[in-house]
């Protein structure tokens, strides 16, 4: 995940925004890694933050342009995709949290 983000970070010429699931297979670790992403969001400063699942909902350092959702289906009911349109978006997180429905919506 930190490696996808920083060479994301290193497209020029564009404004960026990211949407990240939870990463699902860390364990005990799981509120720690997350944060220490959160921290490298606000260090790479994208133009805009996505952040879907319930993890990030308790975390006291989101950075001011992220919006935070439980689930994909919250995401998809405020618009979704939509208001990235004129973005270069990167999408990521592990396969539990269905991100890959995201895509099949953009197709349509």
């Amino acid at each position: 995940m930190k490696n996808a983000l920083e060479s994301f970070a290193n497209e020029h010429n564009t404004t960026k925004a990211v949407v990240l699931g939870e990463m699902l297979e860390l364990g005990h670790q799981d509120q720690r890694e997350h944060e220490n992403l959160i921290e490298q969001l606000i260090n790479l400063g994208f133009d805009e933050i996505i952040l879907i699942g319930k993890i990030y909902e308790t975390s006291q350092a989101l950075p001011l342009s992220s919006r935070v959702f439980p689930n994909i289906e919250k995401f998809n009911e405020a618009g979704g995709l939509e208001s990235l349109k004129s973005k270069l978006i990167l999408i990521k997180g592990s396969r539990g949290n269905g991100l890959e429905r995201l895509i099949s919506n953009l197709q349509k």
